[in-house]
């Protein structure tokens, strides 16, 4: 059976990102009508990843009537990341031009009409991006996760490289490289780079996650094994992770294990049907 890759990793959260989040909600609560302390709040709520936290926050705002660039950006880039990609096309088709002076303006475009399906115009879009700020890591990263999407893997991989070039360290670009490797069939290529994520950043669970679909794979079960436990360690909201472990603790005749690891799969991802047909219904 498939082993099953897990998400591109978030942006890193701010730094104590919850008491900023209580700090601000406390002040829009005394004070409900300052649009600038909403929009600080729903900036910090995107910052440490809650994205609902944010939508919520800013459609009050624009219910409100207030209607800004970084408004606009932050209500799409929230709309896409509760999987609403089409919603957030249309407020870009709407208000698009007020945020189009800028790179993130541009990422946003683009990453939101790729999660939409227009794959095409989502990378045209990123090119724009990379043209206005070659030096910004973030752009490249943002092409090449696109390009990898429409399946254009060997300029995906050049952008991912681009963005490695830049910025070392950076995780996310060697999960993506290695995820990509992967499917090319690559696997040795694949396990260095998801290696070299988990190096780069050892508390990041989709790093783990992925190396450890991948260790299962190629037949290392106990490294698999290792790899999505510490993921889960981290992170134990990732169906793949579960349904992966499901499958290894399946195979490894520990079926107490299995049948429990594919339960938490099935509650965290109710409408899957891979998992359902995993699990016999």
């Amino acid at each position: 059976m498939k082993f099953r890759s897990s998400k591109s990793p978030p942006a890193s959260p701010v730094s104590d990102p919850h008491a900023r989040a209580q700090e601000l909600a406390r002040q829009f609560r005394e004070e409900p009508g300052r649009v600038d302390l909403a929009l600080k709040l729903a900036q910090t709520l995107e910052g440490q990843d809650d994205y609902p936290g944010a939508l919520q926050i800013v459609e009050r705002i624009v219910n409100r009537g207030a209607i800004t660039p970084e408004l606009v950006r932050l209500r799409a880039e929230c709309l896409r990341r509760v999987g609403r990609p089409k919603e957030a096309v249309q407020v870009l088709n709407e208000h698009g031009d007020m945020i189009l002076e800028n790179v993130a303006g541009w990422i946003t475009l683009g990453r939101c009409r790729t999660a939409a399906g227009e794959l095409d115009a989502g990378v045209e879009a990123l090119r724009r991006a990379v043209t206005m700020d070659y030096d910004n890591p973030e752009t490249h990263y943002a092409l090449g996760t696109a390009l990898a999407q429409a399946g254009r893997n060997g300029e995906a991989e050049r952008e991912l490289k681009l963005t490695l070039k830049q910025k070392p360290d950076l995780a996310k670009a060697h999960i993506n490289i290695g995820i990509l490797y992967d499917g090319m069939g690559r696997k040795q290529d694949a396990l260095d780079f998801l290696r070299r994520a988990v190096a780069c950043d050892p508390k990041n669970a989709v790093a783990h996650a992925n190396l450890g679909a991948l260790y299962g794979e190629v037949g290392r079960r106990e490294e698999a094994i290792a790899e999505l436990e510490r993921s889960l360690e981290l992170d134990k909201t990732s169906p793949e992770a579960h349904f992966n472990l499901s499958i290894l603790f399946l195979d490894g005749g520990r079926l107490e294990d299995a049948a429990d690891a594919i339960a938490t799969a099935r509650h965290l991802a109710p409408e899957d049907t891979r998992i359902l047909f995993h699990a016999g219904v």
